[in-house]
Order: structure tokens, then C-alpha cells, then sequence
């Protein structure tokens, strides 16, 4: 609305209200919805023009209940900081950040507390970074669309046997980090590939499941497109870009690249 006018919300609201992929999704147990909602929340306060110390507050407190729900809202703050400064708004980076640090540190206290070691959110990160970053990889896509990642995710858990999630993450960190060191051409084409996936969404993840929600997911996503680039350079000549919202996109394609992507990402 703030970007284009109430004609335009209007019929983006329409458009997220019977986009199949978003209308499915609540139908499964997975914090990508809920953490839609912060996020969203987060980068429309930050559309308001500057000027109250409440609107950074509430942006931090909001990006830091969606990085409860989901790290990957991790990457967002950076790019958003960068931007605030770009601007000036030193008070803003100030106040965003210490917000949502007040609102992430008591779980990161619990969990210094309850696994004896620095975790800031989640354990998952080592896993998910491994996945994406190795020999086996296809570039889209998590355990279930590669058997054989599957297959030896399995095996370096029987070789640490006993040790939980949490103390298999910086395992996982190294192994991943010595494909990258040691296998420098394969690993650039593996990031190729996760581009590629990343804007055309063909990966094997898709074909885990019927033909008719691999068929739904690509006809939505192709039915949309070119308008979406179409009011990018609309939006772009008028000068009127909604700049917290592509940060936010930008930091989406961002964790698709550090880990791997897949449609609920």
C-alpha cells in the first residue's frame, strides 16, 4: 500500500489469500508461517518514514521474535543495518539492534545454561549448512530429496554415537567447511546450481510429492512472475521501491545460497 497505492494492496492481499503454496503451508506443522507474519511485520515498520525511536524499537522487537522462529532472520539484519546507516540513521541502527538483542538474549542465557556452550537460537544451522555444502549436494533441496546425503548423513552419525544435536553442530560446520576448502571448483558449481534452483523451481524437492503440487507450485510461481518484475521497474522509475521489503527478499535468496533452497524457504 505504502509502495503503490490501496489499489495495488488490494490486490496483493487477493493474490497471498489464494496463492496455492501459501495456502498450503499452514497446513503443516512448520515455523515458516508464523515467522512470515514477524518478518513482514518487522520490515512494514520499517517503511514508515523516520523520525519516532518507537519505530526502530518495534522493528527490533518484531525481528527478533521472527529469528526465535526462524535464525534465517538473521541474515536480514546486517542488510537492514547497512541500509539505516546508508541513511544516517544511526539512532536507528542503535535502537533495532539492541531491541531485537533484548528480545533473543534470554533464550541464548538458556541455552549457554542447558548445553554448557554458546548457541544463539537453534542447533539446526550445522546440519542444514552441511547439507547444502557438500560433495553429494544437487544444489536444492534437504535430506529427504537426497537419499544419498541421507544415506551419509546417517553414517557420520554412527561414527559420534551419543552425542546430541547440539554437540554434533560444529561436526557438521567442519565438514562442510572442508569441502569448500578442499574442493574449491566444486563447491563454485554447487553455489551455480544453487542459484539456478533458487529462481527456477524444478529441483527434486518438488517431485517429492504429487505431480499436482509440483504442477501448482510452478504454474503459481510463473502465473505471478512477470508481473512482479514488471511492477519492480514500475516502482523503480517512480522512485517509490519498498526497500526493507527487498532487503528481506534479499536476505531470503541469501540463505538459499549459504545453505540450499526449497519452497518453504
Amino acid at each position: 500500500a505504502r509502495a503503490a497505492g490501496p489499489r495495488a494492496a488490494l490486490a496483493a492481499g487477493w493474490l497471498a489469500a489464494v496463492y496455492p503454496p501459501l495456502v498450503w503451508t499452514p497446513a503443516f506443522v512448520w515455523s515458516e508461517t508464523l515467522f512470515s507474519v514477524l518478518a513482514l511485520g518487522c520490515v512494514a515498520v520499517l517503511t514508515i518514514e523516520p523520525g519516532r525511536p518507537v519505530r526502530y524499537v518495534a522493528a527490533g522487537a518484531l525481528a527478533g521474535l521472527a529469528v526465535l522462529t526462524r535464525p534465517a532472520m538473521l541474515f536480514f539484519l546486517p542488510l537492514a543495518a547497512i541500509w539505516l546507516a546508508w541513511r544516517r540513521e544511526w539512532r536507528g541502527v542503535a535502537l533495532l539492534s539492541i531491541a531485537c538483542a533484548l528480545v533473543v538474549l534470554p533464550w541464548t542465557v538458556r541455552n549457554a545454561r542447558e548445553y554448557g556452550r554458546f548457541v544463539l537460537v537453534a542447533s539446526e544451522g550445522g546440519i542444514t549448512f552441511w547439507a547444502g555444502n557438500h560433495p553429494l549436494a544437487v544444489g536444492e533441496g534437504d535430506l529427504a530429496a537426497n537419499p544419498q546425503l541421507k544415506r551419509d548423513n546417517v553414517a557420520l552419525r554412527a561414527r559420534h554415537p551419543g552425542l546430541t544435536p547440539e554437540q554434533l553442530e560444529p561436526i557438521y560446520l567442519r565438514e562442510a567447511l572442508r569441502f569448500v576448502r578442499d574442493q574449491p571448483g566444486a563447491w563454485a558449481a554447487l553455489m551455480a546450481r544453487k542459484a539456478f534452483y533458487t529462481v527456477v523451481p524444478v529441483g527434486p524437492s518438488y517431485r517429492l510429492h504429487s505431480p499436482i503440487y509440483f504442477g501448482a507450485s510452478v504454474l503459481s510461481y510463473l502465473a505471478v512472475l512477470p508481473f512482479a518484475l514488471l511492477g519492480f521497474v514500475r516502482l523503480a522509475r517512480a522512485r517509490r521501491l519498498p526497500v526493507p521489503l527487498l532487503l528481506l527478499a534479499a536476505s531470503s535468496l541469501l540463505v538459499c545460497l549459504v545453505f540450499f533452497p526449497q519452497e518453504r524457504f
